[in-house]
């Protein structure tokens, strides 16, 4: 449902109620009984951000922006950089960095994601409409095609025969 100015306050039909207040005068989300309570003290950047998320089991954590509005540190200290597109080109969180690298024409090309233990890369390549994961590791190679943005078809490569 929606009040004047077109802001959501409320969820009903086939979607789950998320328990959240939208009583803001600004249209903000105030709560989220999943997440916590949203405070907004972002002066000049950002104000339509959350600056902290009160969990019902916690404290306080601290939501920093960047002067374009992009999130650099998030809950459970989550950390992003980004480049001059405002783009994200790294996210670290639990001791998992993953790398982004885009093309030319500013579309993403390559996803890197580091395993914490065994410093090993996982790399995802994106290629116009088509993704494949685990790009270069054999049989564990997977490629997606999305002709359409409603239809996916996926292919793993086969399992060598053993003779």
């Amino acid at each position: 449902m929606y009040r004047e100015g077109l802001h959501l306050t409320a969820l009903r039909g086939n979607l789950r109620a998320v328990g959240a207040d939208f009583e803001d005068t600004a249209g903000r989300m105030r709560s989220n009984s999943r997440v916590g309570t949203y405070g907004y003290a972002n002066t000049g950047r950002a104000e339509h951000a959350p600056s902290t998320v009160t969990p019902a089991s916690g404290p306080a954590q601290a939501l920093i922006y960047d002067a374009n509005g992009n999130m650099t540190t998030g809950l459970d200290g989550k950390v992003m950089g980004y480049d001059g597109e405002n783009r994200p080109l790294t996210v670290s969180f639990a001791g998992r960095t993953t790398a982004y690298v885009y093309g030319a024409d500013g579309a993403r090309l390559k996803k890197v994601e580091t395993d914490p233990l065994t410093g090993q890369p996982e790399v995802t390549l994106y290629l116009g409409p088509v993704e494949i994961r685990h790009y270069g590791q054999g049989a564990a190679e997977e490629i997606l095609l999305y002709p359409r943005p409603d239809i996916r078809i996926a292919r793993k490569r086969p399992e060598p025969v053993a003779g």
